[in-house]
């Protein structure tokens, strides 16, 4: 089962940016902390490297989904993640 539902994201030349939907159960924790070693991984193997990418935190917001049609009243996070 996927751990959210992506509405959008931008990703810019040292941050990203992100509006998700997390499914039942999951935390912003756990769905950050996935997307970061995840990209991480596939950054450092693409540029030939072993290091550090993010920073440890991300800024977060909770935005109320009543103009996202397919998930009207659900709760969206809208993240910056800063390398």
């Amino acid at each position: 089962m996927l751990r959210y539902w992506l509405h959008c994201a931008v990703v810019m030349p040292d941050h990203t940016h992100m509006i998700f939907t997390p499914n039942n159960g999951e935390t912003l924790s756990r769905i950050m902390n996935g997307v970061k070693g995840s990209s991480s991984h596939f950054i450092n193997a693409a540029v030939g490297r072993k290091s550090h990418l993010w920073i440890d935190e991300s800024f977060d917001r909770i935005i109320r989904a009543g103009g996202l049609s397919e998930h009207a009243g659900r709760v969206a996070v809208a993240v910056a993640i800063v390398g």
